[in-house]
């Protein structure tokens, strides 16, 4: 049964492999399609190419399967080891003190905050 799993994890990392494949024609026909928009200009090229690849992930990390199960095991802990990096990210994204912090304080409050981390988080990391 061991011998199984490596199987499995191969077949996973084939389908991811396939996936960002995929992302990566759809960006070359998108660019195809606008080549007379960046004629003679391959460095906004190469930012809009970019721009694509990074929303098409972050799309693609919004449905991921797996990634949902970690954050839905994220949002079980009763306790983080350290919430200042949680607290870091949701601040950077935009979340207001009051929405993560216990009243009047700075103090990140994980009870609460941890009620964003399954949709509201990734939606905002995607838009980001």
């Amino acid at each position: 049964m061991a011998g199984a799993k490596p199987a499995e994890d191969g077949e996973e990392e084939v389908e991811k492999v396939n996936v960002y494949e995929e992302m990566d024609k759809q960006i070359e026909e998108t660019l195809a399609e606008r080549a007379e928009e960046f004629e003679g200009d391959e460095e906004r090229k190469e930012m809009v190419t970019k721009q694509m690849r990074l929303t098409k992930m972050g799309n693609a990390f919004i449905e991921d399967e797996h990634w949902k199960k970690e954050l839905s095991q994220l949002t079980r802990s009763k306790v983080l080891k350290m919430p200042q990096i949680i607290k870091s990210i949701m601040y950077l994204l935009c979340f207001k003190k009051e929405e993560i912090c216990e009243p009047n304080s700075q103090q990140f409050w994980w009870k609460i905050a941890k009620k964003f981390v399954e949709v509201r988080l990734p939606k905002a990391m995607c838009e980001y």
